[in-house]
């Protein structure tokens, strides 16, 4: 899917794991982005289930597995993109893109966040019902 773009991250590895910048990577002058948050998903919690009508956002997902899905309101398109965990991923979610991310892991975990400043015409999409009962597209995919 062209609306959704993996970021690749350098990282910097040790003995006791990884460092990574992921800010660095994103052009954040040009982009306008203003809101950093950082959700958490307990065992198999689902977050997102909504789509930004004008603004870019950035989920920087740091372990693993999650599995994240996006579909294009335009086109219809879904892609479901399983995220192992083994090292962080960076998307880049482009305006009108409904995204979710479930926890597939036995654990609570969190991810980071980033979007540009018109984040007021977010259109949630069930994100408070579980997924089997969701009836948007995206949620009968999980």
């Amino acid at each position: 899917m062209d609306k959704v773009e993996r970021i690749e991250i350098r990282l910097l590895r040790d003995d006791r794991g990884w460092v990574a910048w992921p800010v660095a990577e994103i052009d954040l002058q040009h982009l306008g982005l203003s809101r950093f948050h950082v959700p958490c998903l307990k065992p198999g919690a689902v977050r997102g289930n909504h789509y930004h009508q004008n603004s870019i956002e950035f989920a920087f997902i740091l372990s693993g597995p999650c599995r994240a899905l996006f579909e294009d309101n335009e086109t219809g398109e879904q892609q479901e993109v399983m995220v192992e965990g083994i090292a962080p991923v960076l998307f880049k979610i482009a305006p009108r893109v409904t995204h979710a991310f479930k926890n597939e892991a036995s654990m609570t975990y969190s991810f980071c966040a980033m979007s540009s400043k018109q984040t007021a015409s977010t259109k949630r999409i069930s994100a408070e019902k579980p997924f089997s009962e969701c009836r948007n597209p995206l949620s009968r995919s999980f």
